[in-house]
């Protein structure tokens, strides 16, 4: 059995584990995609989101298509991310999990193509003429299109999971609709969490707002079979050596919750 070569967290204690040679075959489709796009040869492909085994597949995946990667930094104020995307001339931005695309997103040009990556919260557009999308009650994300799949061979009781009684592909991702009508991704069903007073809670949104905050390394959101959610954090590295200082600790206790 083949080792594997990076390990993806998931959430809920749950990994995805990619051999060398699963992560060389996704890097190969991806370079494959961006030839197609028919972009100039030593074209400038930007990078935003945090570590992640995605964001390991696509820098070699860029130099295979012929193309220059830049990386950039997934904690980068809005006005750095639109001067690397201006000074650079990229043509493509690949956006991975970020704790700020709320604060980011405004930084990428209209028109600039973006292709989202496993565990990116960001915009996805609006669906294709022939592509119905609606989102359930509980926020899942309900697809119909000529591209999706017909259904389990000789599996009926897979058939029923996977879609609903008018022939709907249950997605798995949880999304919402902006004004403009683009649709949004802000998280995965499987997060999903549901307190005692029977309400859906979706953690990774919660997280990111969180986590947004200049005082605020990480954080997690719970509340399983509980009243209410609730979060745990994290104090930013740079403050937590200082919390014995009354001045630092009553600026952290002032912070509206």
């Amino acid at each position: 059995m083949a080792l594997p070569f990076l390990t993806q967290p998931l959430g809920g204690d749950q990994v995805a584990d990619y051999t060398w040679g699963q992560v060389l075959d996704s890097s190969r489709r991806m370079a494959a995609h961006l030839r197609s796009l028919g972009m100039p040869p030593g074209s400038r492909v930007a990078m935003l989101a945090k570590n992640s085994a995605h964001f390991f597949m696509v820098d070699p995946a860029v130099r295979m298509a012929g193309h220059v990667a830049v990386a950039i930094f997934s904690t980068e104020t809005a006005d750095n991310i639109r001067f690397v995307l201006d000074h650079s001339e990229a043509s493509l931005l690949f956006v991975g999990k970020l704790d700020a695309w709320e604060h980011q997103r405004g930084a990428v040009p209209a028109g600039r193509p973006c292709i989202a990556l496993p565990l990116a919260h960001c915009y996805v557009g609006k669906p294709g003429d022939d592509v119905q999308v609606r989102v359930a009650e509980d926020g899942e994300i309900l697809i119909k299109s000529p591209g999706t799949m017909m259904g389990y061979y000789k599996q009926p009781e897979l058939n029923a999971e996977a879609f609903t009684a008018d022939g709907f592909f249950h997605a798995g991702d949880l999304g919402e609709y902006d004004a403009e009508g683009r649709l949004k991704l802000t998280g995965c069903k499987k997060e999903l969490f549901t307190t005692a007073k029977g309400k859906y809670v979706a953690p990774a949104p919660i997280e990111n707002r969180l986590n947004a905050h200049a005082m605020v390394e990480l954080s997690i959101v719970s509340g399983v079979g509980q009243p209410a959610a609730c979060a745990v954090v994290v104090l930013d590295e740079l403050l937590r050596p200082r919390t014995a200082d009354p001045e630092v600790r009553a600026r952290v206790e002032a912070v509206p919750v």
